[in-house]
Order: structure tokens, then C-alpha cells, then sequence
């Protein structure tokens, strides 16, 4: 099943806020299996992911694949070191929090 990417509307209008992390982030969430960004399996469950198994698929330990849950078949989500090592390499600010 592919997922069901939430559309950021206000009303019946495209979002016109500014720094919307929706719209000008890029942001991507299921509204089906409620997976965000690096919580997102390869597919679809079809059905809420559990907090436990959202922290698998970030960690890279669980995928859910052609239509079965597969452990340690999912590309892990960037560690903060990395993320942080990737900044000083662009010479960008580390962020807060």
C-alpha cells in the first residue's frame, strides 16, 4: 500500500503560512500509518505504527515491504552526529535542541 502523504490546506485553500513546515519544509506524514520522515517504512502498513516500532524503523531495524514487516531491511534514519558532522562540512549553524 503507499502512503497517504498529509496535504497541508487551510480551508480549501493551499497553505499561504509563511514557514509552514508542511509546505516550505518539505515535511512529509502518513495520515494512514502515522509515520513521519525518518519513521516512514518503505510501504504502508495500513494501520498505526506503534511508538516502538516507529523508533525501529528510525533506527534502521524494522521496514514494513511488499505487503510483510522485515527486520534490519530499512536505510536508518541519519544519526545526529552525522547530521552534525554534515553541517561543519557545509559550514552551516548546528541546531539547538
Amino acid at each position: 500500500m503507499e502512503h497517504s502523504f498529509f496535504e497541508c490546506m487551510i480551508t480549501s485553500e493551499p497553505c499561504t503560512t509563511p514557514y509552514c513546515p508542511w509546505c516550505d519544509g518539505g515535511l512529509v506524514h502518513c495520515t494512514v500509518c502515522m509515520g513521519t520522515e525518518g519513521t516512514l517504512p518503505s510501504s504502508c502498513p495500513g494501520t498505526p505504527i506503534s511508538d516502538t516500532d516507529q523508533q525501529l524503523i528510525f533506527e534502521g531495524m524494522l521496514n514494513y515491504q511488499d505487503g510483510t514487516w522485515v527486520s534490519g531491511a530499512h536505510t536508518p534514519h541519519p544519526k545526529p552526529f552525522e547530521i552534525a558532522a554534515a553541517l561543519v562540512r557545509l559550514n552551516l549553524p548546528a541546531l539547538d535542541g
